[in-house]
């Protein structure tokens, strides 16, 4: 992933979904490293309930430095959607001049912190103008209050700018 610049590519991508004790279930790569969805907390909750095209107002777009640190998933290829995930909700969408994988109207973007599969040292990382998140297969932001409950309390992830 690192200094690829865009994750997958010219060829398709697939889009899986993952579990862990600390965030439950959330999207990951077909190599299993972790998506996060980009977003502007004052505008999150706002919008549509189902996305099936586009992409949300609440997304905020990866661009220039940012993607050296957020890699862009993409695809010039059809998207697989993996066991657990709605496939009418994963599409492409042109964002930016790329055409990048969108989830229920978030666009995906991996970590190039995410050394190996199954890292999420992004998820609630807050840089570049918003906060990054993991995507659960419902297409929400896994927030802390959700690592909590996957948990049984205590605190999440690594909170911090980038």
């Amino acid at each position: 992933l690192l200094g690829l610049g865009l994750a997958q590519g010219m060829g398709g991508a697939t889009v899986d979904v993952a579990q862990s004790d600390a965030h439950g279930a959330y999207l990951v790569d077909g190599e299993g490293y972790s998506l996060y969805l980009f977003a502007d907390e004052a505008r999150r909750g706002q919008g549509p309930e189902r996305m099936t095209e586009g992409v949300r107002e609440a997304a905020v777009s990866c661009t220039g430095d940012c993607l050296d640190a957020w890699p862009a998933l993409t695809s010039e290829a059809e998207v697989t959607a993996g066991d657990g995930l709605e496939p009418a909700l994963l599409y492409t969408a042109e964002v930016d001049g790329r055409s990048q994988v969108v989830y229920d109207g978030w666009s995906l973007y991996t970590f190039a912190r995410d050394q190996q599969p199954g890292q999420t040292t992004g998820q609630a990382v807050t840089g570049f103008g918003g906060t990054w998140y993991l995507v659960t297969p419902d297409g929400n932001a896994v927030t802390p209050d959700d690592a909590d409950a996957a948990m049984g309390g205590g605190s999440s992830g690594a909170n911090g700018a980038y």
